[in-house]
């Protein structure tokens, strides 16, 4: 019987890692060779242009002398940005303005609603008006008071508000009386006064 071969090891992980960084390797250099000449072909198109800096070739787009701004246009452009930014702000303050205005106006009653009040107020005072008449023709029947008459009257007046005045405090002092020979348990005076229906304050 012919001897065995022996199993070869496997592969381990390290093995598999640098294999793929090998073909990344690969890969990426094609990609930079590929790039490179792309570059190059470009260049000697004159599709863009390239500079060498030290061992490197450093390329960049084509840029053309009448694309070149001058310090004139520059400061036109700036004073173009400062006009519009002082349009923007007259705008906004503009705007803040009419909105105040329009919340005023909003504010405002209608001149619809004006016309329903004008004929509301119109008809209130016919009604005035209609209860005021009557009092216009009596006032023509009426004579008018003299000044003896009307300080008899005030005489009058302030002898019974001292005969009030008198009633009153004998009226008080008879409650008092009243309440001092009531049991505890009945309530108190100002209850009591309005149970029993009796007019006027303590």
């Amino acid at each position: 019987m012919a001897p065995r071969k022996e199993k070869g090891d496997k592969g381990s992980v390290e093995d598999g890692q640098q294999k793929i960084g090998l073909v990344l390797n690969k890969m990426q250099s094609s990609v930079f060779a590929y790039a490179a000449k792309a570059l190059k072909d470009m260049h000697e198109k004159k599709q863009i242009e390239g500079r060498v800096s030290g061992k490197q070739v450093v390329y960049h787009a084509i840029q053309d002398p009448a694309d070149e701004v001058t310090a004139e246009q520059l400061a036109t452009i700036d004073q173009e940005i400062e006009d519009m930014r002082n349009q923007v702000t007259s705008a906004k303050s503009r705007e803040k303005l009419l909105r105040a205005e329009l919340a005023t106006l909003n504010a405002r009653v209608s001149s619809s609603e004006l016309r329903e009040q004008v004929t509301a107020f119109e008809k209130e005072k016919g009604r005035l008006l209609a209860r005021v008449a009557p009092l216009k023709d009596s006032a023509a029947d009426t004579r008018t008071v003299s000044a003896e008459e009307k300080a008899g009257v005030e005489k009058e007046r302030r002898t019974w508000q001292k005969h009030v005045a008198v009633r009153k405090k004998i009226c008080q002092e008879m409650w008092m009386r009243c309440v001092e020979v009531l049991p505890e348990a009945v309530q108190g005076n100002e209850e009591l006064w309005e149970a029993l229906g009796l007019e006027g304050s303590l």
